[in-house]
């Protein structure tokens, strides 16, 4: 099912609203200076001429300069920004690195959030993902008002629908849509845009209904892929109640997409089909019209009219071949395909239509092991290949290949027994880990270094902060989530450069790797001798010992044990049973 990247207008596109357009027309004399327009002036003429290049670089050019004269940042990076919109596309990229450049220091209500949002919705287009998640990661961080970081949450959640768990993304979609209601829209909206453009009480009450609307979908969304499609109908009705109260024609057209899709995995295929068949005139983007070649082919298949359903079965998946990205809403197609020729017997497009199907799971797989490593255990991609062997192995006795079957069985059979060596030489190591940790806990990383350090600091200051270093360790103030370098020598009443050093200097790693080892020490021992931590999720768990969220702790518990965090405690769980009396006392220590 297609999931929209949904373009909050305010948050995008802060000053295309509420403006007074009554621009003077086009000077057609080309010796009128633009000295004559006023800095608003020409960034109205940019809003309106945004389609023509050569404009857009002439007014942009133009209000840059006079930003650098008066040295104003902030403007500059709105010159830089207008730029950007050009094209949605990778030659945007230089433009908002120029306003990172400009603003990566600055508090302000636009940017620079405004240019990681910018920066993650090009990499949405090329398909990167992981890319597109670390920049809208870093919008939301650099986020100075509700409005802001609520987009940047909702398209992280929308970017996570392929790789994570159902639970979760149904937990998520209904917090963002607690946080859209909850949200005031009016004082948001004001706060974010400039004070020159005006705001009117309609454009923000449909404003906020589209951010309604979305919240709703993605429920909608996350029920559907939970398989719960009562609730995903509530939502959809209510999203109905929506757009009969406001005339908004995409919203409309979304609304009949997701009622298509609802109607076909509740049987009705012949609705399904008929509104898919309406939408695909009026679609607007290649995703939007592979969404309905799907729907059309798999209603079809389903009334058992094969023709029309593997002719647009086909015709997306000759659309799909040649991509190196796909979500997990198109690996159904390849299922129906290998199932419908399995059914006839015909092994050979039966294996075909398998291969397609585990490539397109690999390529799923690659993308979720840089977002969810914990996607890479629940991935099925194993059972297919063995699948594909014997499907293989059948075509060839059938077709009297005795010799190439023989070879290829025992080719097979070698890769097979490698990749089981290898594994349980892997499980053999990661056991001698998890024993020696158990044992003997975690030894210090010591870095090596060719070069003789130099302390060149007071003995005296050395001292009083290795002893404040050991307070500040056994009373366990690492696990503060604020914790930085600078935070840490205000307490001490030190400097940071000096903090720094004896750091260096007597734990022989720079402060953060300090500060990441004493919380994963303290998380592995926590771990193994309190039943309760053990109970908690990974999320949690960060959270406990300072970390800001699950994915960097679980790359710096892995980086420190060798282990993933979730083998450690499913195995200190089998070692250890929880006891009952033990666990309900409290761990104070």
């Amino acid at each position: 099912m297609i999931r929209y990247t949904f373009i909050a207008l305010f948050i995008v596109f802060p000053y295309c609203y509420g403006q007074n357009t009554n621009l003077n027309s086009e000077p057609s004399n080309n010796s009128v200076s633009l000295t004559s327009f006023s800095d608003e002036e020409l960034l109205r003429r940019i809003d309106k001429y945004y389609s023509d290049t050569l404009k857009v670089k002439k007014y942009a050019a133009e209000y840059i300069r006079r930003a650098k004269v008066v040295k104003d940042s902030i403007m500059i990076a709105r010159g830089f920004d207008r730029l950007s919109r050009m094209k949605f596309d990778k030659s945007s990229l230089k433009y908002i690195d120029s306003i990172l450049k400009y603003t990566q220091n600055k508090e302000h209500r636009t940017y620079p959030s405004l240019a990681y949002t910018l920066k993650a919705h090009i990499y949405q287009n090329v398909n990167d993902v992981s890319l597109a998640m670390d920049n809208y990661i870093l919008a939301y961080e650099y986020s100075n008002n509700q409005l802001n970081k609520l987009y940047n949450k909702q398209q992280l959640l929308n970017l996570y629908y392929d790789w994570g768990s159902p639970k979760v993304i149904v937990s998520k979609s209904y917090e963002l849509l607690d946080e859209t209601i909850n949200l005031n829209f009016e004082k948001e909206i004001k706060k974010y845009v400039r004070k020159s453009i005006i705001i009117s009480d309609s454009l923000i009450a449909e404003e906020k209904a589209y951010w309604i609307f979305n919240a709703n979908d993605m429920i909608c969304v996350s029920q559907i892929l939970s398989k719960d499609f009562s609730n995903a109908r509530i939502y959809l009705d209510r999203n109905k109640n929506i757009i009969t109260n406001i005339n908004n024609s995409d919203l409309k057209r979304r609304y009949k997409i997701r009622s298509a899709e609802l109607d076909y995995y509740d049987g009705n295929y012949i609705s399904c089909i008929n509104k898919h068949i309406d939408l695909i005139s009026v679609h607007s983007s290649e995703n939007s019209l592979n969404n309905s070649y799907f729907y059309l082919g798999a209603s079809y298949m389903k009334l058992g009219q094969f023709d029309k359903g593997l002719y647009h079965l086909k015709k997306l998946d000759s659309i799909l071949t040649n991509q190196e990205f796909i979500t997990r809403d198109f690996i159904e197609m390849y299922e129906i395909l290998k199932n419908y020729y399995s059914n006839r017997g015909d092994i050979q497009q039966e294996v075909q239509y398998l291969n397609k199907l585990i490539h397109a799971n690999n390529l799923i797989f690659e993308t979720a092991a840089k977002i969810s490593p914990k996607y890479q255990e629940e991935f099925e991609t194993p059972q297919l290949l063995a699948e594909k062997e014997k499907l293989i192995a059948q075509l060839e006795w059938e077709q009297g290949r005795e010799k190439r079957k023989q070879l290829f069985t025992g080719f097979l059979l070698l890769l097979s027994l490698g990749a089981t060596g290898y594994y349980f030489w892997k499980q053999r190591q990661y056991k001698k880990r998890f024993a020696t940790i158990v044992k003997d806990g975690l030894t210090p990383n010591i870095e090596e270094s060719s070069k003789q350090k130099r302390n060149e600091i007071s003995a005296e200051i050395v001292e009083d902060i290795l002893k404040k270093l050991e307070r500040f360790e056994s009373k366990h103030q690492f696990t503060r989530g604020d914790v930085s370098l600078q935070s840490v020598a205000k307490r001490f009443n030190t400097n940071s450069s000096y903090l720094s050093k004896v750091v260096n200097l007597k734990k022989d790693k720079n402060f953060s790797q300090y500060i990441s080892e004493l919380r994963i020490t303290y998380a592995v021992d926590q771990l193994q001798y309190n039943p309760r931590f053990r109970k908690y999720t990974i999320k949690a768990i960060a959270e406990e010992v300072g970390f800001g969220n699950a994915q960097s702790f679980s790359k710096a518990f892995k980086a420190r044990t060798g282990l993933h965090p979730s083998y450690f405690i499913r195995n200190l769980n089998k070692q250890y049973p929880s006891n009952p009396t033990s666990d309900s006392i409290l761990q104070t220590e």
